[in-house]
């Protein structure tokens, strides 16, 4: 549902260049206890669904809108046809193994850049583990908050990824930056504690209310993500 909400009006999703695509490696770690990666649905399934909870979502649309036609359009089901989640506590030895995956994945994908669409917990395990040496003599203090802290909800940050020549080098976290001016960690709350920010209060605004104010505000960050036309197409 966020990528779509996000991307429904990326250039290349709109000309139908790419498309978002299901990739199970990216989901959220599940802890002991909790509910994270619960699903019921596979394949075709989950474009239905998405489709189902949109329209709730936004009951000034008619259902049969062509905006959640484009949805339905726009998603790829990708590895995840059977059951792509977890049904408990994954273990550390697991998780390293499907981050492996997903930057082999990334390594050798031919698009230059790419969108990341996922969860705290597990972009705070992938970002602050590769941070490169470099990077951390840089910018000391933020490693180490990416390290200790999660992303906040809806926030979206470009990384600078070293891939190396060959695969003998490590993959390496060269530059991260949130875009914008919206972004902020969040630090795991202490007992009987609050988290170290306020958590921000999301106004609903249309699409098109949202990416004007975007295109408006940050030029520079929305040509990282949406390309040199972003502004003459959206």
């Amino acid at each position: 549902q966020t990528a779509c909400i996000g991307l429904c009006t990326h250039p290349r999703v709109v000309n139908g260049e790419v498309r978002i695509t299901l990739y199970s490696d990216v989901r959220e770690k599940r802890n002991f206890g909790g509910r994270d990666t619960t699903s019921k649905s596979s394949g075709i399934e989950i474009v239905d669904r998405v489709r189902r909870k949109l329209i709730k979502l936004y009951p000034e649309y008619n259902k049969s809108h062509q905006r959640f036609e484009r949805f339905a359009k726009m998603i790829d089901i990708g590895d995840a046809t059977d059951t792509w989640w977890n049904t408990e506590a994954e273990p550390k030895k697991k998780l390293a193994e499907r981050m492996q995956r997903l930057l082999l994945h990334l390594r050798y994908s031919p698009e230059e850049t790419m969108i990341l669409v996922g969860h705290s917990h597990f972009f705070r395990i992938l970002i602050g583990s590769l941070c490169s040496e470099q990077f951390k003599s840089k910018d000391p203090k933020l490693t180490k908050s990416l390290q200790m802290a999660k992303l906040d909800h809806c926030a979206v940050a470009a990384t600078l990824c070293d891939f190396g020549d060959d695969d003998t080098k490590e993959v390496k976290i060269e530059d991260f930056r949130f875009l914008f001016k919206r972004g902020k960690l969040l630090f795991d709350k202490p007992k009987g504690g609050k988290e170290s920010e306020e958590k921000t209060r999301l106004k609903k605004v249309s699409w098109e209310d949202f990416y004007s104010a975007i295109l408006k505000e940050h030029a520079d960050d929305a040509k990282l993500i949406y390309g040199e036309q972003g502004e003459r197409k959206l």
